[in-house]
């Protein structure tokens, strides 16, 4: 029903799997390709980091702090610092 979008790097990494079918181990040929593998499913773990769910946490709580802040100022005019009530990691 949900299908996970597919990686620009799957299919590079799909032709490298069938490329390793058709070498021996032991030839050159065979490390070379998984050199190229390795680097390439590097690539997308690296490519694939989202952002925590700490920060995502802190992000939308210091939005809300300053919205208040900034609604509050609007009604009632004070002067403060919206960054003093920011949370910082």
């Amino acid at each position: 029903m949900f299908r996970k979008k597919a990686h620009a790097l799957d299919e590079p990494i799909e032709q490298i799997l069938e490329e390793l079918r058709q070498f021996s181990p032991e030839t050159p040929e065979y490390r070379e390709a998984v050199n190229h593998l390795e680097r390439l499913m590097k690539l997308k773990n690296e490519s694939s980091r989202r952002v925590s769910p700490d920060m995502m946490a802190l992000l939308i709580g210091n939005f809300a702090i300053t919205m208040a802040v900034l609604k509050y100022e609007k009604f009632d005019v004070i002067t403060t610092k919206a960054q003093n009530f920011l949370l910082r990691k």
